[in-house]
């Protein structure tokens, strides 16, 4: 029980080191080691239909890149998809991933390098879902209405009538209102006259 708790205290103080050659002295004897670059806390946010955000932190300042895909793979390199890695070096990362499928398990790792050394890491394969898209309901397009029946043509509808009385010729205009619906509105009478000879 002791040996364990004294292996996670050198872990969780690994951890808090920068990555690099550490000292520890063994009695009189000095022995020397690499503290290595590790990445943990790895988490994704802000998950939409075409994006999501990974972040990580890293025990020194180091490079970020994320690989990923729709499945796993043991070997990072053989992951379709990359994003250019950002050589900014940081220990807290964020990287947003653009041009994702909605409705998606995307696997992904992140790397992490400390450029000029041999300190890289390279992460557990996580995964995240990007959101489906919302359902449109259309509604039906309702069916036409029947047509309106053929009827007299809307507007004026003038009847004439000539009528000869007392030597004088009259000429009668009757002009008609329709609707267009064919049906009869209002009429107004006109009329003319002149000496016949």
């Amino acid at each position: 029980m002791k040996w364990k708790a004294a292996c996670r205290v050198i872990l969780l103080v690994c951890l808090m080191l920068p990555a690099g050659r550490v000292m520890a002295a063994t009695g009189a004897t000095g022995i020397t080691g690499s503290v290595p670059l590790v990445t943990y806390e790895v988490s994704t946010s802000d998950i939409g239909y075409f994006t999501a955000t990974i972040s990580w932190k890293t025990n020194d300042a180091a490079t970020s890149q994320v690989f990923y895909d729709t499945k796993p793979h043991d070997d990072i390199a053989d992951y379709r998809f990359e994003t250019n890695e950002d050589t900014t070096l940081v220990s807290e990362h964020s990287v947003t991933l653009i041009r994702l499928r909605p409705r998606t398990t995307y696997h992904f790792r992140v790397r992490a390098a400390i450029p000029g050394t041999e300190f890289v890491a390279i992460s557990d394969d996580y995964t995240f879902t990007t959101l489906s898209p919302p359902v449109v309901v259309i509604p039906p397009v309702p069916p036409a209405p029947p047509p309106v029946p053929p009827g007299p043509p809307s507007g004026i509808h003038l009847v004439l009538e000539s009528v000869a009385a007392s030597g004088m010729f009259i000429k009668e205009v009757i002009i008609e209102f329709f609707n267009t619906a064919g049906n009869f509105v209002a009429n107004n009478l006109l009329s003319f006259s002149r000496s016949v000879r």
